[in-house]
């Protein structure tokens, strides 16, 4: 309740600096709901890529509303969502790129009833199935060697993902002033993603490997991969860095190594990053993981946590392993006290 009361003041606060409410109405137009949407989401700071998602397809959607005639928000219904749904499929969309556009118009649509421009949300019900292609859970033992010994000519790049957790926008993102190997006293990387910028510390060993993957990033791109256009929606973001390449780009190679690694399909270039988070809190716990990974919020951090039965077995006897020895070591005391007396 208090998370949402205070997007629901963030929101307010955006709504009026952007020149306070229009005029009231009875009815409230789908294009002027979809740009003041647009316009509270930019004030919260969103990236460019989340923005440039909500425009798109809220776009489509009000095509395809105006082709049915529905100008004003209290046209739409779940009956209509469907539909709208119904005719993403029949253009051959796949399953993926529908849920997304539902996505969207659940966001879109949600920020309609907390403005009190609809009484419910639509998409309730409306929602296609979740797919299941990205595989959230950690590696096991074998899949983290066979890309630990990869051998490949990227696999400096994935040793340094798998090392640091980073997600694929902050590696496309490194260039060669984001490493600071001569920080006193600790050496680190900057890594740039959902619009903040954090600081991943280096030890000795993520430092060579940090310096191998320097070396080798300007010789991965293959003619096949050729440098970003300047008109692409990428360039902006991607071009002036090591790789010089989106992340899709980025998908492409590890599709290719993964096979090559006899890898499973569901390991996917973000199962490194799970596999990483767990990792940490099982040896350093889920404040260290939390700041590794840059989340906000501790429990998108949880999310990520796929600790083994092995692991919660071993940490169930922590406590009791402790007071053991802490008695041993009381008794030890004692007795040298008895002694040297």
């Amino acid at each position: 309740m208090e998370a949402d009361a205070l997007h629901r003041v963030r929101e307010l606060d955006a709504y009026y600096l952007m020149g306070g409410p229009p005029a009231v109405r009875e009815r409230i137009p789908l294009a002027d709901a979809r740009e003041l949407f647009l316009q509270a989401r930019n004030a919260d700071g969103l990236s460019w890529q989340t923005l440039l998602k909500y425009r798109m397809v809220t776009r489509e959607f009000l095509g395809y509303a105006r082709t049915r005639s529905w100008g004003y928000l209290d046209q739409i219904g779940t009956p209509q969502v469907i539909a709208f749904k119904l005719n993403q499929t029949a253009l051959g969309l796949s399953h993926r790129t529908v849920h997304l556009h539902c996505s969207v118009l659940r966001v879109f649509f949600s920020f309609a009833v907390r403005m009190g421009f609809l009484e419910t949300n639509p998409m309730v019900g409306a929602m296609p199935a979740r797919p299941t292609r990205q595989a959230n859970r950690a590696l096991t033992n074998e899949e983290r060697l066979a890309i630990w010994g990869f051998g490949g000519k990227r696999g400096p790049l994935w040793r340094l993902m798998l090392v640091t957790g980073c997600r694929r926008s902050e590696v496309c993102k490194l260039s060669g002033q984001s490493f600071a190997f001569a920080a006193i006293p600790q050496p680190f990387i900057r890594l740039d993603a959902k619009g903040r910028v954090r600081s991943f510390p280096l030890t000795s060993m993520t430092v060579e490997l940090a310096r191998e993957f320097v070396r080798v990033a300007p010789t991965l791109r293959s003619p096949a991969s050729p440098a970003l256009h300047s008109d692409s929606v990428w360039a902006a973001e991607y071009s002036d860095t090591l790789l010089s390449i989106s992340p899709q780009t980025l998908n492409r190679w590890w599709g290719v190594d993964r096979d090559v690694m006899k890898l499973a399909r569901d390991v996917v270039l973000h199962t490194l990053r799970h596999d990483f988070a767990t990792t940490v809190v099982e040896r350093a716990g889920v404040r260290s993981a939390q700041q590794l990974l840059g989340h906000a919020d501790i429990r998108t951090t949880v999310q990520y946590d796929h600790t083994s039965d092995e692991a919660l077995a071993a940490a169930a006897g922590v406590v009791g392993t402790f007071l053991v020895q802490l008695a041993e070591r009381k008794a030890a005391s004692a007795a040298d006290t008895g002694k040297n007396g």
